[in-house]
């Protein structure tokens, strides 16, 4: 039911991408309004309690702000999606029971049938980068007409780190 609660932030996303028409340009505005909007008490939740309240509040658990993200990328125009999402803490879940999962992240369909997930609990995450916590092998993503798919949540591409370091060599080396 949260997913369709769209009467708290309908002026602002209207205001936000009213007039764009890229579903990435959409994505990221979104997404990134979110992040500031809303920050994260560090709570898990694989629900969203009262997304109203977190709104009005600024302060939610990760049900609450990726459910969030989710009906606001949904009211958009964009196919989004809820992911339940066990963290490694709590495990793999073998089977997609309730007890199984206690997160939740975004799913959402770009074009040419390429997807992004999403998690705007972390002020500084980016697309398709989720934070560690999530990543535990695969995520159950759940369709707006009930039927559900599993997802890979690892990134396909690897990482990197580079580090820069300004140095002045002296006659000691």
């Amino acid at each position: 039911d949260e997913l369709k609660k769209t009467g708290y932030f309908k002026k602002d996303i209207d205001a936000l991408v009213g007039s764009v028409s890229d579903p990435a340009t959409k994505v990221e505005l979104i997404y990134n309004f979110v992040k500031s909007q809303v920050k994260w008490n560090g709570y898990y939740g694989f629900y969203a309690d009262d997304v109203r309240k977190a709104y009005k509040e600024h302060a939610g658990n990760s049900g609450d702000i990726n459910v969030m993200l989710t009906a606001r990328l949904r009211y958009a125009g964009l196919n989004a999606n809820p992911v339940l999402v066990s963290t490694r803490t709590h495990g793999i879940p073998l089977f997609p029971t309730r007890e199984g999962y206690n997160y939740v992240v975004t799913w959402v369909e770009l074009h040419n049938d390429s997807a992004v997930l999403l998690d705007a609990t972390e002020q500084y995450a980016a697309p398709n980068i989720l934070p560690y916590r999530a990543l535990n092998w695969k995520g159950r993503i759940v369709a707006d007409n009930g039927g559900s798919r599993l997802v890979d949540l690892y990134p396909k591409t690897k990482s990197k780190n580079s580090t820069i370091m300004m140095v002045k060599i002296d006659e000691e080396g």
